[in-house]
Formats: C-alpha cells, structure tokens, sequence
C-alpha cells in the first residue's frame, strides 16, 4: 500500500466496517533489527561500508537493550539513505528475498505468527508497519500472508533507483499513527474494533488509536503503560506461549517498577547530555 506525505488529506471514506489487526515489526513480528538484518546483507556485497555496520549494529543492540530512540533512528536512517543512494529498488527487494529466507524466517516469533494467522483466520485486515524500507515489509507481509505492509518509502528517480530523501513520513511514532488512519478512511476500517500490536513505548498513539491493544515483548514504558491501561502483554522472548496469565501479573507489577527504575534513570541521563552538550 502506497503511503505519501500528500497522503495526510485523502477523502474520507464510507462508513467503517472492517476489523485490522496492525502489527509492528521488530521484536514484534521479529527477534531483533530488521534494519540490522539488511545492512549486513548490504555491507556484505559492498553497498555499505565498515563504518555504517558498526552504526547499525549500535543501533540494533540499543534498540533491544533499551528500546526505541528517535535521534539514534533520525541518524542511521540519513546514512541509510546516503548508502542506498542511486541503487535500484529491484536491487533492494531481490536482496529482501534472500534474507528472508536466510534470516527473517528463523527469527519469527512463533506465537506473533499465530497471532497474526488468528487474525486472517477471524477474517480481518492483517497490515505490517514499520520504519523498515517499505521494499522489506512489503515483502515481509507477502511471505507471511498479511493483507499488506506500510513502511518508509524512498524516492526513486525516473530509471528506479534510490535518491537521498523519503517521500512518506518515517513509519515511526506518529508517523505510524498517521499512516493508520489514513488506511482506515481508505478501507472502511472500524478503529475501535481493531487490534494493534508493538514493543515501544514509541508505538503508544498507535496502541491507543485501536480499540483492542497489546504488548509484545514491551519495553520498560510500555509495560508500564500496558498494566496501567489492562492491555494484554506477551512475553515471547523467553516464553514459548507469552501471554501473561493472571497469576503472573503481580510478578510483572513488581519487576515493572525496575523497568520504570531503569527507564527514569535513562531519561534523566538523556537530559543531562542534552544540558551539557
């Protein structure tokens, strides 16, 4: 599904009808950095170069050590585009399908595949979104028999090939949200009888704009806000089947004031570096 920044004023649609289940990608769907994941294929044919592996792989390790943060994203999605500049889309998604099959397959979260098979099966409109190229989860929600996915789109100049800007907003906090309501007006989709499905505190608006939110793998934040709000929360990391059962719920409690501990102490050393910058 095509998404744009022009796309923010499309028309209204008919009443809403549809049920969608709206599921982020890494460490939702996947175990890890799906953007990780490309940029060693990349840098193992030589698009990219020691440098931006080492950039990537700081980011992926964050990324599951504490979560989301936007200015480390901002930076490694500028030197992505840097590198991807003037090579092709076909290029791009011939390299989607190997890893697929190399890598993403195997880091399938077994029970977010039930999930979202559920889903299909219950008849409902079943979206990948994320901040990845929109060539990769396009290609993800194919090879997992989703209705469609919405990721970050790069311009592409008149012979196909990549250019150093986007043309959608990066699929990430309210650009997620943004790109949801807008595929609701174009679908007919019933908001309040949908599902969305995250790890980041980053999704939040995206959570709170369905009726039917949950957690996966939840960083501190977002669990908190999880138990907070009475969302369900899977734990798939460490459990085979990672919905937490009533009688697990006070040990999530306690252990989320670590997690909220740990999060306030990050927040404020975030702010300190910002003050002595």
């Amino acid at each position: 599904m095509t998404y744009t920044e022009n796309d923010a004023l499309a028309a209204k649609g008919t009443s809403p009808n549809r049920v969608a289940a709206f599921f982020d990608v890494d460490e939702t769907l996947i175990r890890g950095s799906s953007s990780f994941i490309l940029a060693q294929e990349l840098w193992r044919r030589g698009i990219v170069g020691w440098a931006d592996i080492a950039a990537a792989a700081k980011g992926a390790w964050k990324y599951v050590l504490f979560g989301e943060d936007k200015e480390e994203i901002d930076a490694l999605v500028q030197r992505a585009l840097k590198c991807l500049e003037g090579h092709s889309e076909a290029e791009i998604i011939a390299i989607g399908e190997e890893i697929y099959d190399q890598f993403f397959a195997s880091r399938i979260f077994p029970r977010a595949k039930e999930l979202l098979e559920d889903h299909r099966g219950r008849g409902h409109d079943v979206w990948l979104i994320s901040a990845t190229p929109s060539q990769i989860t396009d290609l993800l929600a194919r090879r997992l028999g989703a209705t469609g996915g919405i990721g970050t789109r790069v311009a592409l100049d008149e012979n196909g090939r990549c250019l150093p800007r986007l043309i959608s907003p990066l699929m990430h906090g309210a650009g997620k949200v943004g790109a949801v309501h807008w595929l609701a007006r174009k679908r007919n989709i019933d908001l309040s009888l949908s599902y969305a499905y995250s790890d980041s505190a980053n999704d939040l608006p995206l959570l709170r704009a369905v009726g039917h939110p949950a957690a996966i793998n939840p960083d501190p934040k977002l669990r908190l806000a999880a138990l907070a709000s009475g969302w369900r929360i899977y734990d798939m990391r460490w459990r085979k089947r990672g919905d937490l059962s009533n009688s697990a719920k006070k040990t999530a409690k306690r252990s989320a004031k670590v997690a909220a501990a740990i999060w306030l102490t990050r927040l404020v050393v975030r702010q300190l570096r910002r003050i002595l910058r």
